[in-house]
């Protein structure tokens, strides 16, 4: 646990904890928000509403002076969320929170993102050259699916060959810039491309780092924990990027591509007989939550579900246009969309990502434009 505080001009003082991410607001912290007021942005009402709920949970009192003081911890908030509950204004929260010396939070984040203490795996690991995967460097089959693994090797060095993500999964710096690629592409309502700030990026790392650690040491696999795990790491992407960048409309469609395009980066590793990956470690979680992981939902996805005639109130709004992932896409729906998939891999006896691999993603390779 590492000691944060924030303080501002108009009275907030609040102390708080970081770690793996997440911050906790401490016990006598005052706060400037109105718990239960009107958000001044609609890319805060989350927070907002975060707020009012521990207020009336007794988490939260008003004082004499019009401020609000926090009675009991409140953990589990990013570090964004937690300085819109403290000051209720928006911001990033990496820039607003403190250390005990004085530096910015995010001075502890640029130092944990160096490549001398992200390393991951044994000290001295040598870089693996950019060589081909193939099954002949990883023999013996995975799961019963048996092309699969193919279909997995074939995915990356697809990702290699591909100019426009610059993917290699064997280059530690490189794991988040697909992701990123992927859902940052245009979409927002003047049709301009999103641009995801830095200090954003290094916030939204440690949610998906935190996502996927929990996956790592987490003993439940039902599907219903992975869609609460997933949901609640999608929104925290979701909130982060409309906070620190008000302009912006970040959608649940875009932080999904975020989380699935990772998780599908260790999925394949995992299926190439690989233990370690060079960003995100220990990859063997794979095998214990591979029935239930979720697919990328992009407008390929969407296309083969309605081509099978039978998903329509899915994956259509008005016909017959398709649902934008990128501006329409909610969790109810994207929910729906990867139930049906889970039941169309099941049938053909496999796990979601094998389908999506063998089934609809070799369609995205052609060069179509996603959108």
């Amino acid at each position: 646990m590492t000691k944060i505080f924030l303080k501002t001009r108009d009275g907030a003082d609040a102390t708080g904890e970081y770690a793996s991410g997440k911050v906790t607001i401490k016990k006598g912290s005052i706060l400037t928000i109105d718990p239960c007021g009107r958000a001044p942005s609609p890319n805060i009402k989350p927070n907002y509403a975060t707020a009012c709920e521990h207020f009336e949970a007794g988490y939260i009192i008003r004082r004499p002076d019009g401020r609000h003081e926090v009675v009991n911890d409140i953990a589990g908030l990013s570090p964004s969320a937690a300085s819109v509950i403290v000051t209720g204004h928006a911001g990033s929260g990496w820039k607003k929170w403190k250390l005990k010396d004085g530096k910015l939070l995010d001075t502890l984040r640029q130092s944990s993102s160096s490549p001398s203490s992200s390393q991951v795996g044994p000290p001295g690991l040598a870089k693996t050259p950019n060589t081909t995967v193939s099954l002949e460097k990883s023999p013996g089959k995975w799961d019963s699916g048996g092309s699969c693994a193919k279909s997995a090797c074939e995915f990356i060095n697809y990702l290699r060959d591909r100019t426009s993500f610059r993917v290699d999964l064997e280059e530690m710096s490189q794991w988040m810039s697909g992701a990123f690629n992927a859902a940052g592409g245009p979409g927002n309502p003047k049709g301009s491309k999103i641009e995801i700030e830095d200090l954003a990026k290094r916030e939204i790392e440690a949610v998906v780092e935190n996502f996927l650690s929990t996956l790592c040491r987490d003993q439940f696999i039902g599907y219903a924990r992975f869609e609460w795990l997933f949901s609640d790491a999608a929104h925290s992407i979701e909130n982060i990027v409309n906070v620190s960048s008000p302009a912006t409309w970040f959608t649940f469609g875009r932080a999904q591509k975020i989380l699935n395009i990772i998780t599908k980066y260790c999925y394949a590793w995992r299926l190439c007989k690989k233990q370690r990956s060079p960003r995100f470690g220990d990859v063997s979680w794979v095998d214990k939550w591979k029935k239930v992981l979720h697919v990328p939902v992009d407008r390929f996805t969407m296309k083969h579900l309605a081509d099978l005639g039978q998903y329509d109130s899915l994956v259509y709004d008005t016909r017959p246009n398709l649902v934008s992932w990128k501006r329409r896409m909610d969790e109810y729906r994207y929910l729906g969309i990867q139930d049906a998939i889970r039941k169309l891999a099941a049938d053909r006896g496999l796990d979601p990502l094998c389908y999506e691999m063998k089934y609809i993603w070799t369609r995205q390779s052609d060069g179509a434009d996603d959108e």
